[in-house]
This record gives structure tokens, C-alpha cells and sequence, in this order.
């Protein structure tokens, strides 16, 4: 591997080390709750992306049928 690549790799092993610790010190309901959020926020992205992505599609239906 590249020093670039390992130093990338040693970067992402500190943050999952510093995420796992953040994660242990959480309390149960806590822990819910963040679960809950990235839920949420997941739910809204793939949302977005797929009304991003008919919106898309409709525009071109109705410009290649106008032009």
C-alpha cells in the first residue's frame, strides 16, 4: 500500500476507536434516540434523492414532448 493509503486507513481506525468509545459512554435512551435521528435522516435522503430523480424525468418527458 501507498503512504497516502495507510495513512488514510490509520485516519479511519482513530474515528471509528473515538465513535466506538462515544458510543459505549452513550446511555440506552440516548443511544435510541441517535438511532432514531440517523433513521430520520436516512429516510429523508432516500426521499430527496427519489423526488429529485422523478422530477428529473417528468421535466425531461414534458420539455422532449414541447420541443
Amino acid at each position: 500500500m501507498s503512504r497516502a493509503t495507510d495513512h488514510l486507513l490509520r485516519q479511519h481506525l482513530e474515528s471509528l476507536g473515538v465513535h466506538l468509545r462515544q458510543c459505549r459512554t452513550l446511555s440506552d435512551r440516548k443511544q435510541r434516540m441517535l438511532c432514531s435521528l440517523e433513521f430520520l435522516d436516512s429516510a429523508i435522503g432516500d426521499r430527496l434523492f427519489t423526488t429529485v430523480v422523478l422530477g428529473s424525468v417528468i421535466m425531461a418527458a414534458v420539455l422532449s414532448l414541447v420541443v
